[in-house]
């Protein structure tokens, strides 16, 4: 089941907590290889992966010769198609869009709006059942799986979150959506205190960030 319920910068707060609490330290620690690797599963019609680029973008990230990987998949192959083209109506682009990043980042065409190239070429969209094999991902930065995992029973939320685990770079950072419970989650995720929707697996050095827990 599937409810392709989504909005650019949904949780406001929450995109807030990913570019000043979260990026800076790892954007650190990744500043050997100017690498990062991300994973915005369940991306329905591509609005959160297109609001995760437009801050990698506004940090010049890509400018500074970065290498961004940023995967996002969904299960239905229609939102996939959608999330590719990148062209969403006026009423997509007033739900938590700013005037300026609308500016930015689209071009009008008629009375809908077209993400431009320079985002659109920072993502990989790709059909994908977060039941099936994590095999082609590895050694993630950031993984975004939000508001999905409340659709499954106890043991696949658990199943899912082991195999996020086991993907997630050792300093890697899960986050889940307010509606998601914290105690399905493997004792290898710590949460941050300073971002309570985000988990880091282990408590690394990395971040300095204090995790409770």
């Amino acid at each position: 089941m599937t409810t392709n319920e989504s909005s650019f910068f949904r949780d406001k707060a929450t995109f807030d907590k990913f570019r000043d609490v979260i990026l800076p330290p790892l954007i650190s620690a990744r500043a050997p290889s100017k690498r990062l690797r991300i994973w915005c599963a369940a991306c329905a019609a591509g609005q959160e992966a297109y609001s995760i680029a437009m801050i990698l973008s506004d940090l010049k990230l890509p400018a500074k010769g970065w290498s961004i990987d940023l995967f996002a998949t969904d299960l239905s192959s229609e939102m996939i198609a959608r999330a590719e083209l990148g062209v969403y109506s006026l009423y997509e682009v007033q739900r938590g869009l700013a005037s300026r990043r609308l500016a930015t980042h689209f071009t009008q065409e008629g009375t809908s709006w077209r993400v431009h190239d320079h985002l659109r070429r920072m993502i990989r969209f790709r059909q994908f059942n977060l039941l099936d094999s994590y095999g082609w991902l590895d050694d993630l930065d950031i993984v975004f799986c939000r508001n999905v995992l409340l659709y499954f029973d106890h043991r696949t939320k658990v199943s899912v979150l082991e195999r996020i685990a086991e993907i997630l770079a050792p300093d890697g950072v899960l986050l889940l959506g307010h509606t998601e419970t914290p105690d399905i989650l493997p004792k290898t995720f710590a949460q941050l205190a300073q971002a309570p929707d985000f988990y880091v697996r282990g408590r690394q050095p990395a971040l300095r960030l204090a995790s409770v827990g």
